[in-house]
């Protein structure tokens, strides 16, 4: 039988059940301890006296441990009856939230002049001050488009000189369309996940008739002036020591083969590219010469750009574990064992926190010993070669360097769930309009979702960032990038 760790069980048989054990072997070792201590008494020609001292020490000593054993079973037991209590789900808020981002606009409701006689004496009433009723609502201002005209009166000199006021910078210059409605339609394609022709309908519905290729045009042209931004997110992403690193599908109409969305991601930064293929060759025009860490998945191309020794290979530990989930089904045991160890890593790093020097001291220690342990239960471990158990096995064994590089390095991360996380847009996109047309839609795609991604994770609004980073672009400044103003803030 295993031993059980009563301070960690939560299953009150087991501890029962270890609880009548020591039991027995108390009184066992009790009976044989008296035994042993009279003859030893006998031998040694000690009176009754010194043995009733040495008995009486010995029943203290197994006192103090009979108590420690009931309350770890009474600690158990009520952890088991917190269990098995319904969790009472959290009431839903009710009554008005704050809304402090919304404008607030007074509305008065004065009586009319019929009305501002009083009903008893027939006087006139007066506004009696300070004691107005105040009453909120949310209400909503329909978008409103408009047709701006832009007057420039012309001057002119005896001489015959002509002077006249510049036009504003536009985004195209002699175009129909205003800078403020190309990053209303790029928000609602790459921010809201609605495909064009559905935004030309919505359009449609607010009085402007225009057509998804037109709306496809201002969407193209903001890009391009965006462009040198999102090439400046990909060098300093690569500026990090850490990196996340990851691709996933990414349709183009017309070609049978599946392009990917790479990705190079930081805490601050997602930098999404558009490739043919997830092959080597594409992975190291993304990274270029990296030569710091990167943390993704086992995928064969991972490993192949890590032959060329700029860079370091880091596993996640996210991916072996929810294998082990799927084998909860069919070998509960195993997977219950990695699961378990994999939970105690993720404690060390809740313990430690944002503290680099305490995780690092944590997973020299802690974590360390975690692996080790890991190790010596994988050794023991003899399963069917074909089963999905010796898969998950043979990953650890595989991939075992890059799983492990996190104990020598605090920043390494356990995990690439931030970089995974980073696809929810895409993956939304991808569904919902089915990929792209063509190979600039791919460039275009990946140029929004990049900058909006990397503001949502600066805690700035998308549609915001993309008209302040083209009023910069039009002005000819160089455009900040979003984690540049959470800096400056």
């Amino acid at each position: 039988m295993e031993a059980v760790n009563l301070a960690r069980e939560k299953n009150i048989d087991v501890v029962r059940m270890a609880a009548q054990l020591a039991l027995r072997e108390n009184d066992r070792l009790v009976e044989l301890t008296v035994r042993l201590r009279k003859e030893n008494l006998h031998l040694r020609g000690l009176n009754p006296a010194q043995l009733q001292q040495e008995l009486a020490l010995l029943d203290k000593q197994l006192e103090r441990e009979a108590n420690k054993l009931n309350e770890d079973f009474e600690k158990a037991k009520a952890a088991e009856q917190d269990k098995s209590k319904p969790v009472k789900k959290p009431r839903a808020r009710s009554g008005p939230r704050e809304q402090p981002k919304l404008e607030v606009i007074e509305v008065a409701h004065p009586l009319d002049d019929a009305d501002k006689v009083c009903a008893s004496c027939g006087l006139e009433l007066a506004h009696w001050e300070g004691q107005d009723d105040e009453t909120e609502e949310v209400d909503v201002i329909t978008r409103r488009f408009v047709i701006k005209k832009h007057i420039r009166p012309k001057y002119r000199c005896q001489c015959g000189c002509i002077e006249q006021a510049d036009m504003p910078p536009r985004l195209v210059p002699g175009g129909r369309y205003s800078s403020a409605f190309a990053v209303e339609v790029a928000a609602m394609k790459y921010v809201d996940q609605l495909p064009l022709e559905r935004i030309a309908r919505i359009f449609k519905g607010e009085g402007v008739d225009v057509d998804s290729q037109t709306l496809w045009d201002q969407v193209n042209a903001l890009a391009s002036k965006l462009q040198p931004a999102w090439e400046r997110l990909r060098d300093e992403a690569l500026k990090a020591r850490v990196v996340g690193f990851d691709q996933s599908p990414w349709k183009v109409l017309g070609h049978e083969k599946v392009w990917q969305a790479w990705e190079l991601s930081t805490s601050k930064i997602a930098y999404f590219d558009s490739c043919q293929s997830k092959g080597a060759e594409d992975g190291a025009r993304v990274i270029g010469d990296y030569a710091g860490v990167l943390i993704g998945d086992a995928a064969t191309t991972h490993t192949c750009l890590a032959k060329s020794g700029r860079f370091t290979l880091a596993h996640c530990w996210a991916h072996p574990r929810r294998d082990a989930e799927k084998l909860l089904a069919s070998d509960p045991q195993r997977a219950e064992a990695f699961i378990r160890f994999v939970r105690e890593l993720y404690d060390v790093e809740e313990q430690a926190g944002d503290d680099i020097e305490r995780r690092r001291a944590r997973r020299d220690t802690t974590s360390r010993d975690v692996i080790q342990r890991l190790r010596a239960w994988r050794l023991e471990q003899r399963v069917l070669p074909s089963s999905p158990t010796a898969k998950l096995l043979g990953y650890i064994d595989n991939h075992w360097t890059g799983l492990t590089r996190f104990l020598d390095n605090p920043l390494i991360p356990l995990d690439n769930n931030q970089t995974e996380r980073g696809y929810l847009w895409v993956a939304v996109g991808r569904r919902s309009f089915f990929g792209s047309r063509s190979k600039r839609g791919t460039e275009v795609a990946a140029i929004f979702y990049s900058l909006a991604e990397s503001a949502r994770r600066c805690g700035i609004d998308p549609k915001q960032y993309l008209a302040a980073a083209l009023a910069e672009a039009l002005d000819g400044s160089r455009i900040t990038l979003p984690h540049e103003l959470l800096a400056n803030r």
